[in-house]
């Protein structure tokens, strides 16, 4: 997303995003609105997961766990973690 570019069908990502299990952010400073709001749509339960080389100051770490990598290191990590979690369950 470009900043201040509107996110096509926002309304329909905001409503798939607030049933969501597991939301994954990856590669992004989290700055671009109003993409950016979508990980606060997400049901309390859901694990939020931020992917990103540097951990955004954006990120609400509170709420999120975050993997200090780039997209091509953290997600085949974070993909195994969870079909090991997803195996012992």
């Amino acid at each position: 997303m470009w900043f201040g570019e509107l996110v096509p069908a926002m309304d329909e990502a905001a409503r798939i995003v607030s049933q969501a299990d597991i939301f994954l952010c990856i590669g992004t400073s989290l700055q671009v609105y109003p993409a950016n709001s979508l990980i606060f749509a997400t049901p309390r339960r859901a694990r939020r997961i931020v992917v990103n080389p540097e951990v955004p100051d954006l990120v609400p770490t509170e709420i999120c766990e975050c993997i200090a990598k780039t997209a091509c290191e953290g997600v085949p990590e974070l993909v195994a973690s969870l079909l090991l979690e997803s195996t012992t369950l």
